[in-house]
């Protein structure tokens, strides 16, 4: 059985490259994408921080309970460093960062 592979983040850039790649070399790749349209600050937290932090937490209990899995949190350089008319989306992948630095620093899953 091929393994499988979730990525929240797959409508375009790194997400989407990913997941191509993924799939042409066999794996199953289960795919998130975002709607189209204008977002609000309110709906990019839920989407890039608080999407990734739920995600992680669901899939965590089956990797345990296998023993094996890995989870990638995959940002944007807008995590490093704010753009001009692009603040939310940066405050968003900011949070994404830091808070994945912090778990891995740890060794924890999500409170």
């Amino acid at each position: 059985m091929p393994s499988s592979v979730l990525i929240s983040g797959a409508s375009r850039g790194v997400g989407l490259a990913t997941a191509r790649a993924l799939a042409a070399r066999g794996y199953r790749v289960f795919a998130g994408v975002r709607a189209a349209g204008e977002a609000c600050f309110r709906e990019l937290l839920e989407v890039n921080l608080l999407g990734a932090w739920r995600l992680t937490r669901a899939v965590l209990p089956d990797m345990r309970a296998r023993g094996s899995g890995h989870v990638l949190m995959i940002s944007s350089l807008s995590g490093l460093v704010g753009l001009p008319a692009d603040g939310q989306y940066a405050a968003s992948k900011f949070a994404l960062d830091a808070s994945s630095v912090s778990w891995w620093m740890r060794g924890e899953e999500p409170e």
